[in-house]
């Protein structure tokens, strides 16, 4: 007499693996998560967690065995990278308007690398297929945005600002 137990099957969507549906949403909730500690707690943590998941994902990128899981670890690589160039760059001397440029240079590195990768339009998702759903990505961007100023506003400084004339060197 023989026993049989009951085996879990996996659940499996149809057209999507194991990797679109956990690890591809996990990273971005690491990512998500890095950033909210950032701004909310402190931005030197927020630094050292986007660092962990850049090198978690390029790990998982050098392991990966599919050329389509390893294109998009890679492009998932580019959140972080900003972050922290974005964070690390001693940029208080230098006008705003030269902050967004320095800062947006990762940006066309970015559109660089999905060009080298052969990534379409499709696989970035810029089409018009999903629209209600970018509509609510574009109103979750907002509420972050509102969340974020209100959080800034009773914040310390990170970098003491200094009088106009004072010597750097304090002498």
């Amino acid at each position: 007499m023989s026993s049989t137990t009951p085996r879990l099957e996996a659940v499996t969507w149809p057209g999507l693996s194991r990797f679109s549906v956990v690890v591809l949403p996990a990273y971005a909730a690491a990512i998500a998560t890095a950033e909210i500690v950032t701004v909310v707690v402190d931005a030197r943590w927020g630094v050292g967690l986007h660092v962990a998941v850049l090198w978690a994902l390029l790990l998982h990128y050098a392991l990966a065995k599919e050329v389509s899981e390893g294109k998009a670890l890679l492009a998932l690589c580019l959140a972080p990278m900003i972050r922290i160039l974005s964070l690390g760059m001693p940029l208080e001397d230098v006008d705003l308007v030269y902050w967004f440029l320095i800062t947006g240079v990762p940006m066309i590195v970015a559109a660089l690398v999905a060009r080298t990768l052969g990534l379409t339009r499709d696989d970035l998702g810029l089409t018009l297929d999903a629209i209600p759903v970018q509509l609510a990505i574009g109103a979750l961007g907002v509420g972050l945005d509102v969340a974020g100023r209100y959080q800034t506003r009773e914040a310390s400084p990170l970098v003491e600002p200094r009088l106009q004339g004072e010597d750097p060197q304090g002498c």
